[in-house]
């Protein structure tokens, strides 16, 4: 009997080194997934940083191409109504060029087709102010691509090509 609780605690002793070594194990393999988890996150976070940065550029070149076709697209006007802009009538001899102007208000006169810009009114559409212009439906709407000819509202103003 004296043997018996021997080898019993010799027993025990043996399970309690084999459950702490266990345990240093499990524990020692813990710190290398939180090691491992952690790089992870790091990278994670490094790509959605890049990701937010490239955001920003193409956002910013989606602005700067946009400011530069607005600039084309004033410039091209400004050629096209001086290309199509007609001559001043000849002057009459008998008569000087301040009586041939007296009493017109010509600040707000536009020849049809001719540039300037037109502020909607209620129930306007690209061809009602097409028509009203002397231009193409198709010129308007190409004059004005930043416009919905289905979500005008009255006062926007548009480009008269």
């Amino acid at each position: 009997m004296k043997n018996l609780g021997t080898v019993v605690a010799v027993v025990a002793v043996i399970l309690g080194i084999v459950g702490i070594v266990t345990g240093l194990s499990a524990k020692k393999a813990s710190d290398e997934l939180q090691t491992q988890i952690a790089g992870i996150q790091s990278r994670t976070d490094a790509a959605a940083s890049d990701v937010e940065g490239v955001r920003n550029n193409l956002n910013k070149l989606v602005e700067s191409v946009n400011q530069a076709l607005r600039v084309r697209d004033d410039r091209l006007l400004a050629v096209e109504q001086r290309l199509t802009k007609p001559p001043p009538p000849a002057e009459d001899p008998k008569k000087g060029a301040a009586d041939a102007t007296k009493g017109k208000d010509l600040s707000a006169a536009k020849a049809p087709g001719r540039g300037g810009e037109h502020t909607i009114a209620a129930g306007e559409t690209f061809e009602k102010i097409a028509k009203k212009y002397g231009v193409t439906t198709q010129a308007m709407i190409d004059a004005n691509p930043d416009v919905s000819p289905e979500r005008m509202k009255v006062g926007q103003k548009v480009r008269i090509p």
